[in-house]
């Protein structure tokens, strides 16, 4: 999967946990234990995957049409974490 966008006006509503919840579930069934996201480091977005339990591991580069930009990554070391209800 490339890219999870929600549109502004339905943020805050569960609709990205939920989508999120459902790629684990499916994740989970072809047998993967971690996930990792890349989101660019001024993306407002990262505060929802630390939300959903995401660690931060490390900032790489990309340069995309010419421009660099920051990279930050986050991992789930255990797929079930967001899949166990809290």
């Amino acid at each position: 999967m490339t890219a999870i966008y929600i549109l502004e006006e339905y943020q805050g509503k569960g609709i990205g946990k939920k989508l999120v919840g459902k790629l684990f579930e499916h994740f989970k069934k072809l047998g993967y234990k971690k996930i990792f996201v890349e989101v660019l480091e001024d993306n407002k977005s990262r505060l929802f995957y630390e939300k959903l339990g995401a660690q931060y591991c490390e900032t790489t580069k990309i340069t995309i049409q010419g421009d660099e930009l920051n990279l930050a990554i986050y991992k789930w070391e255990n797929i079930n974490s967001l899949l166990t209800p809290r």
